[in-house]
């Protein structure tokens, strides 16, 4: 599967590629990203199709700048607490919360998440 994907992989710019990482982070669907990076047709289509497998480049570049901007956004928010800005601290807390949760999530197994149900 892998061999498969690097064969259908499109090559970026390195302005389209921070330009992907940007809408991204704003939260654009593949196929408005495609489109503001003026792709050919076949490319666009390509492009949104690889956005969709786990284990593109493409996929990873998105994921890359969704996580790039909320780390970027956390860190500020982190350096307002540390100066003593207390509304900054309460959020910093709820953003900790939130990243253990998810850890807590990655690290089950999957027979972990089923509940039985009893009579």
């Amino acid at each position: 599967m892998s061999n498969e994907i690097e064969r259908l992989e499109i090559s970026l710019t390195e302005a389209q590629i921070k330009q992907v990482k940007s809408l991204s982070a704003l939260g654009y669907a593949a196929s408005v990203i495609a489109h503001m990076l003026d792709l050919r047709p076949d490319e666009s289509k390509m492009f949104c199709y690889l956005a969709r497998l786990p284990r593109s480049g493409i996929s990873a570049l998105i994921r890359r700048g969704i996580m790039e901007s909320e780390m970027k956004a956390e860190s500020k928010l982190l350096a307002l607490a540390e100066d003593g800005d207390v509304d900054a601290f309460v959020e910093v807390q709820k953003v900790k919360k939130l990243n253990n949760y998810y850890r807590l999530i990655d690290s089950l197994d999957e027979d972990e998440f089923s509940f039985a149900v009893e009579d």
